[in-house]
């Protein structure tokens, strides 16, 4: 649904009350039908200061609990787009915190590290994270642009830590 989309919702009787009902109001075996307008929502903040400056909806749920963590390589689908203009199309692999080195935003890289291996989500991000009060000439990005990535993390690598290193590392 879209942000004022009204719809209509059909529950059968084995989807709602079933057989008892809720009496008085709703008799047994009742199909209810409800109006449904979206008014609002909102986006999940994974911003590391929690003021909404990277904000995720996830498409496709990853799997598995671990996340990439800085240092971590990353092989990633990226999809950059600013007023439904993509800008950036791509496939890259990359070292978490080296990202600037293949053009990649602060946001992407910050927004990666929330994300689960397999997971398609879409992040909005504001211009602290994206390209600032400088914009992006290369792009066609103005200054202080909040830009959409859809960002696909396909696998990852983390470093090892101290502990998990022979000598010779």
């Amino acid at each position: 649904m879209k942000k004022g989309e009204v719809c209509r919702l059909t529950c059968k009787p084995e989807y709602a009350y079933g057989e008892t009902g809720s009496p008085p109001k709703i008799p047994g075996n009742a199909t209810l039908v409800f109006d449904v307008e979206l008014i609002d929502w909102k986006l999940e903040d994974v911003s590391p200061e929690n003021d909404g400056s990277i904000q995720r909806r996830i498409i496709t749920a990853g799997e598995l609990y671990t996340f990439p963590q800085t240092h971590g390589t990353v092989t990633v689908h990226l999809q950059g787009k600013y007023n439904d203009r993509v800008f950036d199309d791509r496939d890259l692999d990359f070292i978490v915190g080296e990202g600037s080195e293949h053009n990649v935003i602060s946001g992407v890289e910050l927004a990666v590290q929330k994300m689960k291996k397999g997971e398609k989500s879409l992040f909005r991000i504001a211009p602290k994270h994206a390209f600032g009060s400088e914009g992006n000439k290369e792009w066609d990005i103005p200054a202080n642009a909040t830009v959409d990535y859809v960002v696909q993390l396909k696998s990852f690598e983390n470093a090892k830590e101290v502990w998990q290193m022979e000598t010779d590392e």
